[in-house]
């Protein structure tokens, strides 16, 4: 079987990513795979392994992405016999990818890598995500298979387009690493927050939080860890300042994969106050370690946290909820070390990078016999 992937993951032209060696591993399920990634212009042609291949689409500006991505794959479907397309999203790259795969009554796969378009938090959050469910939904209509990364979304939209849809979590390659032996400090209470500095993330409450659970402690208690960049990154800068948060905030706007290991192994909690989300990636590494969470009740949470058990799962808009969760594993290390046990065992018990393989297998065989 050959592929062709349409995405906006640039991080694949970065030599020692983890999308990057997740892919090759994909390599030996099929003959070729083709991948054209939406980008600006500076970027080159690349491959990784035997056969698989990445396609810049090098566009002057992201409203020309679809049509670029389009006339790279009409001239790798004009070389080649492809046999399937791949979006990695219902929306642009689907859109593209539905095009191609009807030109040449290719199939089509369509990943969900984030939130469903039935997420109402998500559809609340903007008109234009209204547009997009319409989009999505007319393309998974249209779809021989869909494959979202988390069991709650899963569900979802087997209710809505059946058996065609498979629940494949993207296990990080890495995950390995994560494998360690969890410390927990004396001294200073630890809380890690890692992700995209967006409305999504719901930056506001968490600002409310830390406000409010810094209330009656001392500068060197407790410190807050910022690990993430994005457009509300100078609004969280500014409100760090306004309300005398910077004694207890550490922000950091990038680290390497290498590090990363090393924040969650020195970290107490994680704490995520997302208005939506799809199976995180930050998820999978806090679980792996061991590091219990105090997180909203989005999408993703099914997969690995036991509510009181092994970490905190918190109503949307519940900021007293937060702050009486971190609060109570603050004051508690028993119940801390307790739910960082139960959380690292569960994971390993559930968990590793096979069953994203083998799930990618079972799609392509699923759809081979179509």
């Amino acid at each position: 079987m050959k592929v062709i992937t349409i995405g906006l993951d640039r991080s694949l032209f970065e030599k020692n990513s983890d999308t990057r060696d997740r892919i090759s591993q994909y390599g030996p399920m099929v003959r070729e795979i083709h991948i054209i990634v939406f980008s600006p212009k500076g970027f080159k042609k690349d491959k990784i392994g035997d056969n698989i291949w990445l396609y810049p689409t090098n566009s002057s500006s992201k409203f020309f992405y679809i049509t670029d991505a389009i006339k790279v794959g009409r001239k790798l479907m004009r070389e080649k016999k492809i046999d399937l397309i791949t979006g990695q999203d219902p929306f642009l790259s689907g859109l593209s990818a539905y095009v191609l795969a009807g030109k040449k009554r290719a199939k089509l796969l369509i990943g969900v890598y984030g939130t469903n378009i039935y997420d109402k938090y998500w559809l609340k959050e903007s008109f234009k995500h209204r547009i997009f469910k319409i989009i999505g939904h007319y393309i998974f209509k249209r779809a021989d298979a869909i494959q979202p990364d988390g069991l709650e979304a899963s569900e979802e939209l087997r209710k809505h387009y059946g058996d065609k849809v498979f629940w494949k979590p993207m296990i990080p390659s890495n995950i390995e690493e994560f494998k360690v032996e969890k410390r927990f400090n004396k001294d200073k209470f630890k809380v890690l927050f890692i992700g995209r500095l967006v409305k999504q993330k719901n930056l506001p409450a968490l600002l409310n939080i830390i406000k409010a659970i810094i209330k009656d402690k001392k500068k060197g208690e407790i410190e807050f860890t910022i690990i993430g960049q994005g457009p509300f990154e100078d609004y969280f800068k500014d409100e760090i300042i306004k309300r005398e948060l910077s004694d207890f905030i550490k922000m950091i706007p990038r680290v390497e994969r290498a590090e990363i290991v090393s924040y969650f192994k020195d970290a107490d909690i994680f704490i995520l106050s997302s208005i939506y989300e799809g199976f995180p990636r930050v998820f999978m590494e806090a679980a792996a370690i061991g590091l219990p969470m105090v997180v909203t009740r989005v999408s993703g949470i099914g997969n690995l946290i036991k509510n009181k058990e092994n970490s905190f799962v918190i109503e949307q808009g519940d900021e007293a909820g937060f702050v009486d969760a971190v609060n109570r594993l603050y004051s508690d290390s028993a119940l801390l070390k307790q739910m960082s046990e139960k959380l690292k065992k569960n994971f390993w018990e559930n968990y590793n990078f096979d069953i994203t393989l083998n799930k990618q297998r079972e799609i392509y065989n699923y759809l081979k016999k179509l």
